[in-house]
């Protein structure tokens, strides 16, 4: 039998020297790790011990990480550091293969999470189709800028990863506004995730309802404090249909319809 530590507290903030509270932190982990006999998750603003991090063994999906990785420092940390959260994103989209339907993904960046699921789920081999959305183009006016919104070319790069697959369509443009480019009428599973308030409002304005029973709705950017906004608006859209969001460590929130 392990003996686990069911409360370890390290102080990050108030006084001391920044390697002062390096030392701290490297001595409570190496504290933790000597207790537990675990490993230690500590990225994408989560530290956690004594958990199995049983996706570390599902060799699909590791198989699937691997094959995104291109070698690019930026591109391969971004890929490791929201392991847990992507690991999250293949579960909720296998949960939905039987759920009538499509599978919409409202800010899809560079596509490269939604290969992954695509890739987990062999989604290739369903009838239904996978929506990405993205404004691909951005200058920082609306939502954040990101490493590769600043290079140019991300709507032909994504449309390119996807350009053997029939059942993928990749759409340009401002949502709600590019819903009208092509939106499913049956949506099994929808993914969130564009840091803009209006933008996930619109998306949810005009989705959720053709959200299936039992289909589910992911919000990537729920537990984040600095988008407690989109958190606020998606507590308070939901709350009219009687439903309530579960937020996850990872920073997701979850939704059944």
């Amino acid at each position: 039998m392990k003996n686990y530590i069911t409360n370890f507290m390290f102080m990050i903030n108030g006084p001391g020297t920044i390697e002062d509270k390096s030392k701290s932190l490297s001595g409570a982990i190496q504290a933790i790790e000597g207790a537990t006999k675990s490993g230690i998750y500590a990225s994408d603003c989560l530290v956690t011990w004594a958990k199995n991090m049983g996706f570390f063994e599902d060799q699909k999906f590791v198989d699937c990480i691997n094959r995104r990785l291109t070698g690019d420092a930026t591109n391969d940390a971004k890929l490791r550091g929201i392991i847990w959260r992507t690991h999250t994103l293949c579960w909720a989209a296998t949960q939905c293969l039987g759920i009538d339907g499509d599978y919409v993904e409202a800010g899809c960046y560079d596509g490269d999470t939604a290969r992954i699921a695509i890739d987990y789920t062999d989604f290739a081999k369903t009838k239904k189709t996978y929506w990405l959305y993205d404004l691909f183009d951005n200058d920082g006016t609306l939502t954040p800028l990101l490493p590769k919104h600043k290079s140019g070319g991300m709507y032909e790069e994504t449309v390119a990863k996807f350009a053997e697959m029939k059942n993928v369509k990749v759409i340009k443009g401002m949502i709600p506004d590019s819903f009208q480019q092509g939106a499913p009428a049956k949506v099994a599973f929808l993914h969130i995730d564009m840091n803009n308030v209006p933008a996930e409002r619109g998306a949810l304005e005009t989705l959720y309802e053709r959200v299936q029973p039992g289909g589910l709705i992911l919000l990537d950017d729920y537990g984040w404090v600095q988008n407690r906004p989109q958190k606020d608006s998606a507590d308070e859209f939901l709350a009219r249909f009687g439903r309530k969001i579960l937020e996850m460590p990872t920073g997701q929130g979850f939704a059944i319809r």
